[in-house]
């Protein structure tokens, strides 16, 4: 059953005009995507979010530890990075994406860090 911050956060979603995600750095893994994120990579959701971020990564080294490094950072700020991922065909998709790393509180107190991310450009 989902969190109340999942709930707002899949409706926030579920909004966005462009391809977006939560992704929990911690776990590696996507939490939850909207409908142009999992078309733009070729998944369904439900696929999605049982895969770690490096198996959809198409180049999976520099990126992946940046993530690592900003990950301790304050969350005042939007960052933008590039990102190559690998669809579900295999194919190849460059995204330019603007994320927020975003503390959230899961229902039994503890916080953890999420990020949000929305892809702003993909070829």
């Amino acid at each position: 059953m989902p969190t109340s911050w999942q709930i707002t956060f899949r409706e926030f979603l579920d909004a966005m005009p462009v391809p977006a995600y939560l992704f929990d750095p911690e776990y590696r893994h996507f939490v939850a995507a909207n409908s142009s994120f999992c078309n733009l990579v070729g998944y369904p959701e439900l696929e999605l979010i049982a895969l770690e971020l490096p198996m959809i990564m198409a180049d999976q080294g520099e990126t992946v530890r940046a993530n690592e490094e900003i990950s301790g950072r304050q969350e005042d700020v939007f960052r933008t990075n590039d990102f190559a991922f690998r669809r579900k065909d295999g194919t190849r998709v460059n995204a330019h994406i603007q994320y927020r790393v975003m503390r959230v509180v899961d229902r039994d107190g503890t916080t953890r860090q999420v990020y949000f991310a929305a892809v702003v450009s993909a070829e």
